[in-house]
């Protein structure tokens, strides 16, 4: 099954919701949202599923791997949420037909705002209800302003507000809240400015709260959206530059943007708080960066050493490096032409992840972008015996 719908519908909390209720005797949840390739699926999917792929020289090694776990799962709910990006990749779809093939009980739940690769019955999220629109902007504002009561003056303000906003969840989330300095009135008039000059009811919404913001607000948020599968608040403050005297800390932001229903947070299995970003809303804020080499300097600096930090091969650490396994791929990029001993600190971290955890021929991806690079003794000798590690290990 496969629920469809524009950006902020609500698809990922109904797939929540309805696999918390499907009995299975196992559920996977499978974020997928900066996966844009085959390989970053099926490694994606692998992870979430724990499925420590060793032998496999490929992706489509990979995806044999997860059909032989999958095979033996029983009665299982794999969530593949946010296939956005992914859902005109054959490939993908073919790895997804794979694995039910193998798994004749196994129940795939994707969530996109297009039809999926493969072929699946397909439910299109639509707009909510207008009453249960009013609702929803009614209860945020609840949460933030214990006065507001729906009536006759303020009912029909927030009916043309919802509608504006196309009765999108997100864009009413956002609207509302603004309801600690604005009145229905107020978000409504401003709402027709945005859709007169041609947004969408999402797109009106997110702009009117980002341009409330003040300017060390947006800095900040524009800053912290160089992260890629979420961001703690170390790594937040490390990447940040703010002003000391005009600007509160890096966390105040970060907890005023929660409260705006610009940025989530979410507690890790292991207990660590990260912050994310729905897709659309960090796309926008990473294009309002005034110096994005800059922010992606600092970003690859801290993981960086971060990577160096985190190399004693104990459990914590291996934690550490699969939770920001997206951040230092990433990094490991950005450090390749300007830092090209952070980079090797930053692979042969990562060959340590893809040796115990997989899919070990990433190991081998990461270490071989270091070739033809200067590197100095020490990186060629950690390179060297990650290289050794590697080729001990299969």
């Amino acid at each position: 099954m496969a629920l469809t719908g524009p950006a902020g519908a609500g698809k990922t909390t109904i797939a929540r919701y309805a696999a918390l209720r499907a009995g299975a005797d196992t559920m996977w949840f499978c974020p997928l949202a900066d996966a844009a390739t085959l390989d970053a699926f099926v490694e994606t999917v692998a992870r979430t599923v724990r499925q420590t792929t060793g032998e496999s020289t490929n992706a489509l090694g990979v995806v044999e791997e997860i059909s032989s776990l999958l095979a033996d799962s029983g009665h299982a709910l794999l969530v593949l949420d946010d296939l956005s990006r992914l859902s005109a990749d054959d490939e993908v779809g073919r790895a997804v037909e794979r694995w039910v093939a193998a798994a004749p009980e196994l129940r795939i739940l994707a969530t996109a705002r297009f039809a999926p690769p493969f072929e699946a019955r397909t439910i299109r999220v639509e707009p909510l209800s207008e009453d249960d629109a009013v609702e929803l902007f009614a209860s945020r504002t609840r949460r933030l302003r214990t006065d507001f009561e729906l009536d006759d003056e303020t009912t029909p303000t927030v009916r043309d507000v919802v509608n504006g906003l196309e009765r999108n969840p997100l864009a009413i989330e956002l609207a509302a809240a603004r309801s600690t300095a604005m009145r229905p009135e107020e978000i409504l008039e401003r709402l027709r400015r945005r859709l007169d000059a041609g947004a969408g009811g999402l797109e009106a919404s997110f702009l009117d709260s980002w341009d409330l913001l003040e300017a060390w607000e947006r800095a900040v948020l524009a800053q912290v959206s160089v992260f890629r599968g979420g961001f703690d608040m170390e790594a937040a403050q490390a990447v940040a530059l703010v002003d000391p005297v005009e600007a509160p800390s890096v966390h105040n932001v970060l907890d005023d943007a929660i409260a705006r229903a610009m940025l989530y947070a979410a507690t890790t299995m292991t207990g660590e708080l990260r912050f994310h970003f729905c897709e659309n809303l960090r796309a926008f804020a990473f294009g309002q960066l005034d110096d994005p080499a800059g922010a992606m300097r600092r970003h690859a600096g801290h993981f960086a050493q971060a990577a160096r930090a985190h190399d004693d091969g104990g459990e914590a650490s291996l934690n550490f490096l699969d939770r920001e396994r997206e951040n230092l791929e990433l990094a490991l990029l950005n450090c390749l032409e300007e830092a090209p001993g952070d980079a090797a600190d930053i692979a042969v971290a990562l060959t340590d992840l893809f040796v115990r955890l997989g899919p070990r021929y990433r190991a081998r991806q990461c270490l071989d972008l270091l070739e033809g690079q200067p590197l100095g003794s020490h990186a060629r000798q950690a390179v060297a015996r990650a290289r050794e590690r590697l080729s001990r290990t299969g």
